[in-house]
């Protein structure tokens, strides 16, 4: 993890080994200009990749399949910084930040990483 002089954490990089044995990789870059979500899903049969809402399915036997996502509605982050200003509520569930939390502080527990007391 670092901060790049900040009070929180800026970039980080995980990875995480599921009871099933599946590995995945974490990769949180926060030091960099503009935003952008990216994600790969590897397997036996082929990859799937979300990149800003755009939905790739490769598979090693047909090849390219084409996916169409219904629009994305929400933005969570978004959301959070327009309900910060005041602009709207909150459309995302705090059960949603919730789990991210219990994510993030799991990753920190792992690595011996100082986790304040969140009450469990």
């Amino acid at each position: 993890m670092s901060t790049h002089g900040a009070p929180v954490e800026i970039d980080s990089f995980t990875s995480i080994r599921f009871e099933e044995g599946t590995v995945a990789s974490l990769n949180v870059i926060g030091n960099v200009p503009g935003y952008r979500e990216y994600y790969s899903f590897c397997g036996e049969f082929g990859v799937i990749y979300l990149d800003n809402g755009r939905l790739e399915l490769i598979t090693y036997k047909d090849g390219a399949i084409e996916v169409r996502l219904p629009e994305r509605t929400t933005n969570q982050d978004k959301s959070f910084v327009d309900a910060i200003r005041g602009e709207h509520e909150v459309l995302v569930s705090g059960e949603y930040a919730s789990k991210v939390i219990q994510l993030t502080e799991a990753i920190y527990r792992s690595a011996n990483y100082p986790v304040e007391n969140t009450g469990e």
